[in-house]
């Protein structure tokens, strides 16, 4: 199997827990701080983790926001914020 479906895998299977936001860009991208000023691009994001992050943020969104990987870590916080609020 590609390594990057293993690691999609890999990511599906413990992703189903309740993780935040910043867990979720550190395991996908495969980093140890997350700066919630900077977006998924800041951070180094390419096309194949697009893919795995997009997976993660629609246990979040159930559909992702336009753009959001040009979105800072803290807006998209602020949008699930909302969307637990209002419950929509």
């Amino acid at each position: 199997m590609c390594a990057f479906f293993t690691e999609v895998a890999h990511i599906l299977k413990i992703g189903k827990g309740k993780r935040s936001l910043q867990e979720m860009f550190k395991t996908v991208l495969g980093i140890e701080e997350v700066d919630e000023s900077k977006s998924f691009k800041d951070l180094g994001g390419d096309s194949l983790s697009f893919v795995a992050m997009s997976i993660e943020l629609e246990d979040i969104f159930d559909e992702l926001p336009e753009k959001w990987e040009e979105m800072t870590i803290k807006e998209l916080l602020l949008l699930s914020e909302a969307k637990q609020e209002t419950g929509l």
